[in-house]
């Protein structure tokens, strides 16, 4: 009877407050309130899968606190602030986005056996280089006490192309 007691006590003390692990995890000190936000990302026209966005504060105010997200199958990403709290908080913003695509330079001889790398990997943008950074993007966003769940960009024509160093 003594241990049923105890670990009844003990399931009370550990797996409640937690809510059976079905609740939000506590925000961290500083952190503002936030909004939910979910854009949709095209390219000429249609729906951009596996797309990151990234959300950088103009003002600078909530710099630290930058939300992001990957696009869906529907070119729907929903933002979350520290990769974890969903919504972005209250703002103006430039919005990035990026998709990679990653080559390895693998040698094939004709047996079918790799022999070697012929050079290094290669990595190539899916959309034109300006969309990726914060400093170059035209797209800009306002997140309001409403949060955001209608805000449609389109990133223009695919593209492909090698990226050098300088571009990261």
């Amino acid at each position: 009877m003594k241990h049923s007691v105890l670990l009844f006590l003990l399931v009370c003390i550990f797996v409640l407050p937690t809510g059976c692990g079905r609740g939000e995890l506590p925000h961290p000190p500083g952190m503002p309130k936030i909004y939910p936000t979910t854009l949709t990302i095209t390219q000429d026209g249609k729906p951009l899968a596996n797309a990151t966005v990234g959300l950088f504060a103009i003002d600078g105010e909530n710099a630290t606190w930058t939300p992001s997200g990957v696009t869906d199958a529907n070119g729907k990403a929903i933002m979350l602030t520290r990769g974890q709290f969903r919504g972005a908080a209250v703002g103006k913003y430039k919005v990035t986005v990026a998709v990679t695509e990653y080559v390895d330079g693998t040698v094939i001889n004709e047996q079918g056996e790799i022999i070697g790398p012929e050079m290094p990997t290669k990595i190539f943008t899916l959309v034109e280089m300006k969309y990726r950074k914060s400093t170059t993007t035209p797209l800009e966003l306002e997140v309001t006490t409403k949060g955001v769940s209608d805000a449609t960009f389109d990133v223009g024509k695919a593209v492909r192309v090698l990226m050098k160093p300088s571009d990261f």
